[in-house]
């Protein structure tokens, strides 16, 4: 025996809660979950571009920074050059003055020194003419 479904009424009754029970999920579950993911994407693009930008700002503050830092080091640098030359300048000064000094001190030493060596030749030529004659007599024999 073979069943026979006969159609009736009721499947107009059951597309008519289908179709508001889809008109109902669509009003309170699909949209509002439509508007969330929206809003979600809206949040996210706005975070990344805002990260973007926090991004090329930290770029140029440390670009700046890099900059400061590499003028400030110029800066230094010559100012290190300047104190070196003048520190160098300070020391041939001091070394001029020292050798100055010293060529004065030299001077005055080898006066004395052949002041010294003149007495010494005067003592000794007198002297060694007392000694020759000296000789000459105990030589000579005679007193």
């Amino acid at each position: 025996m073979a069943m026979q479904l006969t159609p009736n009424f009721t499947i107009f009754f059951q597309a008519a809660i289908f179709i508001a029970v889809w008109l109902g999920m669509r009003a309170f579950v699909f949209a509002p979950v439509q508007q969330a993911l929206a809003e979600r994407r809206r949040r996210t693009v706005e975070a990344h571009e805002n990260a973007e930008a926090m991004i090329a700002a930290a770029q140029a503050d440390r670009l700046h920074y890099e900059d400061s830092m590499r003028q400030r080091r110029h800066e230094l640098a010559q100012e290190a050059e300047r104190a070196r030359q003048a520190a160098a300048a300070e020391s041939d000064t001091q070394i001029g003055a020292a050798r100055a000094q010293n060529a004065e001190k030299l001077a005055s030493h080898r006066a004395e020194v052949a002041a010294q060596v003149e007495q010494a030749r005067q003592a000794l030529s007198a002297e060694a003419e007392s000694i020759a004659a000296e000789m000459l007599q105990r030589v000579t024999g005679a007193r």
